[in-house]
């Protein structure tokens, strides 16, 4: 499965197993643990939000799932803000490390686009940009490449890139801006200022999906944009009327 390209350089391109798409001191070998959490709880500073509901009226069987995914937010440390943005600057090793030390801290996790830590984070963040308020949030995507799932051509040519992990900073002041990079490199993948609109995407996957139901947020020019030009390329950048985008977080469950 291809997933969006971030770059033009020579960089992994495939995310295999999913059903849908796709300070020196602080940060020294990946090793420190400054916001470390627990059940989304963190030890001292704050506390969990459990009574959070989702405002979209619920009917059906998939906005139920999601709604029940999205019931935890969490209080984070009034310099959460400084903290993403010097571990995106400031934190570089490599994919396994920088994958251990993002499930320590307050960081949103996605391995094979299923969250697997930080999703409370992750609703904090939505939440606060839904009310106007500023925000930032740390994803980190990390992928592997299955010898199994891919062509012995496919696997020969791309396996010494992996596993890899992209550090995904997001901000948001009225717009929103991302900056994207491999983990163990300082060069920034793609960068984008001034996106308007935050989309939220959820349903069920096609039949035979490994996982029922989808979560998605996608970073967009218009909010007209729908999941199926997502994912069907409507929307590419060849494609005469392109919107730009960016899916930013993605979560699979049954």
């Amino acid at each position: 499965m291809k997933i969006e390209a971030i770059t033009n350089k020579k960089k992994p391109i495939y995310a295999v197993g999913a059903a849908m798409l796709a300070s020196a001191v602080l940060f020294s070998a990946c090793a420190e643990k400054p916001y470390q959490t627990e059940e989304f709880v963190l030890e001292g500073e704050g506390q969990l939000v459990e009574d959070y509901t989702d405002p979209t009226t619920t009917t059906s069987e998939s906005e139920t799932a999601v709604v029940e995914k999205t019931l935890n937010t969490v209080i984070l440390p009034e310099d959460y803000d400084s903290f993403c943005a010097e571990a995106f600057n400031e934190n570089f090793c490599s994919a396994d490390a920088a994958l251990d030390w993002a499930r320590e801290n307050d960081v949103v996790v996605i391995e094979g686009l299923a969250c697997t830590s930080g999703r409370a984070v992750w609703n904090t963040f939505y939440l606060k940009t839904e009310e106007g308020k500023p925000a930032s949030v740390l994803c980190a995507y990390y992928y592997t490449l299955d010898e199994d799932e891919v062509s012995e051509e496919l696997y020969e040519e791309e396996k010494d890139n992996y596993p890899v992990l992209y550090f995904y900073y997001i901000t948001y002041d009225e717009t929103y801006s991302i900056k994207v990079r491999d983990s163990s490199q300082h060069e920034i993948d793609y960068e984008h200022d001034g996106f308007l609109y935050l989309n939220h995407y959820s349903g069920e996957n096609p039949a035979g999906s490994e996982d029922k139901f989808y979560n998605a947020y996608v970073l967009s020019d218009s909010e007209f944009i729908t999941w199926d030009d997502i994912t069907h390329g409507i929307y590419g950048s060849d494609k005469i009327g392109y919107v730009e985008h960016f899916t930013v977080y993605h979560d699979l469950f049954d």
